[in-house]
């Protein structure tokens, strides 16, 4: 046989393992979520769906606005006792194309309660280089002096500033400076929690809740609700 044809079968032969072992991968993810549902008392969808399962909720949030191609799975979900609705999925896009095409899977935490009136900011990890340049374009990033190390790590963006700014001082900075990395949007009733292009295993999905309804506790205190 021809080695090129043999080199062709090899490269067929390899992508289909990849696709196969890809596939199973999913397929345990979504047992062992499933599974995970009835020991945290929530809901469980499985199936894949186009946009999020918020999308009747989450309208104004630049991140489900990002890239194309949007699709969430693995929907867990449940109504805590004062009413606030909680959600944990996948969720991915995708952005640029050819060579350039990448597609971001995240794990997302969402929180919904029709009697919050958040004002709109969104919070993301510093990147020095990026955002320097960003600032000399007109990004805004609203610092506090009293918390130097928040404003470090934290980009902080949102076009109400003094609604955010007293959001803020009434306990989130010091939360925020012990947890970084995290990326959180807002606006309303509504609530998101990320880590940036990171999905979160099975067993980290209840420390991943209970660090969500944390926040949840600490924004409605800071508040006033």
């Amino acid at each position: 046989m021809d080695p090129l044809w043999i080199f062709f079968f090899v490269i067929l032969a390899v992508i289909g393992i990849i696709g196969f072992v890809g596939w199973q991968m999913e397929k345990k993810r979504t047992q062992d979520l499933s599974t995970l549902s009835a020991t945290l008392g929530m809901s469980f969808v499985a199936k894949s769906m186009a946009g999020n399962p918020l999308s009747l909720s989450a309208p104004a949030l630049a991140f489900f606005k990002t890239g194309y191609g949007q699709r969430s799975r693995n929907h867990l979900q449940k109504t805590l006792i004062d009413q606030t609705q909680v959600h944990v999925f996948d969720y991915q896009y995708t952005t640029g194309s050819g060579k350039s095409r990448t597609v971001h899977q995240i794990t997302v935490f969402a929180a919904l309660h029709e009697d919050w009136r958040l004002p709109a900011f969104r919070l993301h990890p510093e990147i020095p280089i990026f955002h320097n340049i960003a600032k000399v374009f007109g990004m805004q990033d609203i610092n506090f002096p009293t918390h130097p190390e928040f404003s470090r790590i934290y980009l902080l963006r949102g076009e109400q500033e003094d609604p955010i700014r007293r959001l803020f001082e009434r306990g989130l900075l010091s939360f925020f400076e012990r947890h970084p990395q995290w990326c959180v949007e807002a606006a309303g009733s509504l609530v998101i929690l990320w880590r940036q292009d990171r999905r979160i295993s099975p067993r980290e999905v209840p420390g991943f809740l209970a660090f969500g309804q944390d926040l949840c506790q600490r924004l409605q205190v800071s508040a006033g609700y």
